[in-house]
């Protein structure tokens, strides 16, 4: 057995020790990594239905922001009962909120 040196710092001592993952440790790992899965599957598809009207991810994250803005300003005006209307008019589509 070799002899230990004496007045060694505690960084000294522990250099070239490599510590066991414990199992709390690598069910959290597990657990982020499934997280990021999960996160980067959502970021990669959108909704089915969206996706068959031919819109990309970002459309749809674009047309998410817009309608989030819609709700907010009828939420300032007080507006809680409202109806969106979709028509058509040549190449534009029209979200009117009733």
């Amino acid at each position: 057995m070799a002899k230990i040196p004496k007045g060694l710092s505690d960084k000294d001592m522990m250099r070239g020790h490599e510590a066991e993952e414990t199992l709390a440790e690598t069910l959290l790992r597990k657990e982020k990594e499934a997280e990021e899965r999960a996160r980067a599957k959502a970021e990669k598809e959108p909704p089915a239905d969206l996706a068959r009207a031919g819109l990309t991810s970002a459309q749809t994250e674009e047309l998410g922001r817009a309608l989030t803005e819609l709700k907010l300003t009828l939420a300032q005006e007080h507006v809680t009962s409202y109806r969106l209307k979709i028509r058509r008019s040549g190449r534009q589509v029209i979200i009117t909120a009733t």
